[in-house]
């Protein structure tokens, strides 16, 4: 007698962040981060228990806002962090924008995310990375002295063979 069994393999995931920063980083003016979080598939990443992207802000910015093109994006005031939940269907992304106040009048302000994902389609986010650091120098306020920026980087991420 013999048995034969089939095991439908499922191809890893892909799933990237990439961040980007608007706006006039002088004490008191309003930036932007942009946060786009893309499934290139094969699968659907659902919303599983947990949150799939945090952004705490740094000290130097203090959050007044946050949105996304779906699932649910919250912002904490109280510790100026923004936490994302939803799924992102194969071939797809979801945008979160995070609006900010700059607090300083110079410095460096660095600014990374955090994401979680499901590499292996099995209902939990074991996959973890950081979004880009579209970092900026914080200019002290006057007419010459105001940088304005806008930086992108695309980070993939890959889980560890073990």
């Amino acid at each position: 007698v013999s048995a034969t069994e089939v095991v439908d393999i499922q191809a890893p995931s892909s799933f990237s962040a990439s961040k980007t920063v608007a706006g006039t980083f002088t004490q008191g003016s309003t930036v932007t981060y942009t946060v786009i979080l893309t499934n290139a598939g094969p699968q659907d990443q659902t919303d599983n228990p947990g949150d799939e992207f945090v952004d705490t802000l740094p000290a130097g910015l203090t959050l007044t806002g946050a949105s996304a093109t779906s699932g649910t994006a919250v912002a904490d005031f109280g510790t100026d962090t923004v936490r994302w939940n939803g799924g992102i269907p194969s071939g797809g992304s979801v945008t979160i924008a995070i609006q900010a106040t700059v607090d300083v009048s110079s410095g460096a302000i660095s600014n990374q995310g955090a994401t979680s994902f499901d590499r292996d389609a099995d209902g939990v986010n074991e996959t973890a990375g950081v979004t880009d650091d579209p970092s900026v120098a914080a200019m002290a306020a006057g007419p010459s002295q105001g940088s304005s920026m806008a930086a992108a980087v695309s980070r993939p991420y890959a889980r560890a063979p073990w």
